[in-house]
């Protein structure tokens, strides 16, 4: 994917909507493996330009048909009952996806190592009655931005948390 800038105009001048998300998922491969949760806050402007108002927020878990790794089970603390009770059809994320990004010039999608997050998202809306579904806004890199600023080698999010 190519990088974009972003930098001639200010957040409040180029989006109406920021989407702050999260995904967990069953393992590394967007294409063989799923998402178990989506977490996500929507962010709409103010009439100050500022952005204020939360829009939408979702905590979403999925149910799966097959059982979970102890590896995910270990490194997520989602479990296989944590799904069977709180659960819900892959439909009610496709749903939310489906508005969120009906119209992607105005949003700015964000979080920590987003291209994985939306690789698996693009693969989920695939699978999910959107075959040629992709997206095309902007996105920026949590990951990337802290890398830049801290100059720091390890990325996983347990140690970076401590620079805040």
């Amino acid at each position: 994917m190519k990088e974009k800038r972003i930098y001639d105009q200010t957040l409040s001048q180029k989006y109406e909507r920021i989407l702050v998300l999260d995904v967990e998922t069953t393992g590394l491969d967007s294409v063989d493996d799923r998402i178990i949760e989506f977490g996500g806050v929507l962010i709409g402007q103010t009439f100050y330009r500022r952005f204020r108002n939360i829009l939408d927020e979702r905590d979403i878990f999925i149910k799966q048909s097959a059982k979970l790794k102890d590896e995910i089970v270990n490194l997520t603390g989602i479990t296989d009952q944590l799904l069977l009770e709180r659960g819900q059809d892959e439909s009610v994320l496709a749903k939310f996806f489906e508005s969120v990004f009906a119209k992607q010039t105005d949003l700015l999608v964000t979080g920590y190592n987003i291209g994985f997050d939306m690789c698996f998202i693009t693969q989920f809306m695939r699978r999910n009655g959107f075959p040629g579904w992709k997206f095309e806004g902007d996105m920026i890199d949590v990951m990337t931005v802290y890398r830049d600023h801290y100059h720091f080698v390890n990325t996983k999010m347990p140690g970076s948390d401590k620079k805040y």
